[in-house]
């Protein structure tokens, strides 16, 4: 039980972290766009831009839980199966 948390907030880290740089790459095109739009827009009309949006949205989306869920199992491994880092800091009783 204990490692399908770990596995599963791992997932849902990943994928907020990957809302967090949607955040940042929308901001910063929105803010190209607005300044210069023949120069930004790479001649694309809104319908194509917003059809961009949604599919690196998904890829980020998507990429984040993948990423997210990679990282908790090697992280699971590392800590509890190779149990590295286990005493560093401070003693653990098993």
């Amino acid at each position: 039980m204990k490692k399908i948390v770990y596995i599963l907030l791992s997932a849902i880290l990943g994928f907020l972290l990957s809302f967090i740089l949607h955040a940042v790459i929308e901001i910063s095109v929105i803010a190209l766009l607005a300044n210069d739009w023949q120069k930004y827009s790479l001649g694309l009309n809104w319908d194509q831009i917003l059809l961009a949006h949604k599919i690196y949205t998904y890829v980020l989306s998507v990429g984040g839980l993948a990423l997210g869920t990679w990282l908790g199992f090697k992280w699971w491994n590392y800590i509890y199966v190779l149990k590295k880092y286990r005493g560093k800091w401070f003693k653990i009783k098993e």
